[in-house]
């Protein structure tokens, strides 16, 4: 009788350790692309043609030499700089609703793997001269990354009202 009890026992051991463990094959979990801002817009006090964006992300491209992961970032504003829903609408920038933008597609990201925090630039560089610069109040703000988990054109995106101070 002992050595029933000790036989199953064993058996269930195995098998709650085997279904820890999982199989010998199986493939290790890939990280998902993200995208999130995560603070103000700060505008730079020696420049305030230049702002900054804080954003969280994650990317992954297959052949970042020949093929680097892509971001755009955006932030608008109407001419009081307050919450306006036209200006979080398709197309605000070039529709004539935004009184001011600025954006970038210029800067580098780290497509590894990795969850990185970053501070991005936004400015006025990419023929922005029509629109106003930022000023202090509520902006929207685009976030827009592309990498080897995006389908066609569609960014992992992350687009919200934040502080511009």
């Amino acid at each position: 009788m002992k050595s029933l009890r000790y036989a199953a026992a064993s058996a269930i051991a195995a098998v709650t350790l085997f279904s820890l463990v999982g199989p010998a094959s199986a493939a290790p979990e890939t990280a998902t692309s993200s995208a999130k801002v995560v603070g103000t817009v700060k505008i730079d006090p020696n420049d305030p043609s230049v702002a900054y964006v804080l954003a969280q992300y994650r990317c992954t491209v297959a052949d970042p030499e020949n093929a680097p992961g892509h971001l755009w970032v955006s932030v608008k504003q109407n001419e009081e700089g307050t919450v306006d829903s036209e200006v979080a609408g398709e197309g605000s920038g070039f529709g004539g609703i935004a009184a001011r933008w600025e954006d970038s597609h210029r800067n580098p990201i780290n497509c590894d793997g990795k969850t990185h925090v970053e501070r991005f630039a936004v400015d006025q560089v990419e023929d922005k001269a029509a629109w106003d610069t930022l000023t202090a109040g509520a902006g929207w703000v685009q976030f827009c990354l592309f990498d080897d988990t995006t389908p066609g054109e569609v960014p992992i995106s992350s687009m919200v009202w934040a502080q511009v101070h």
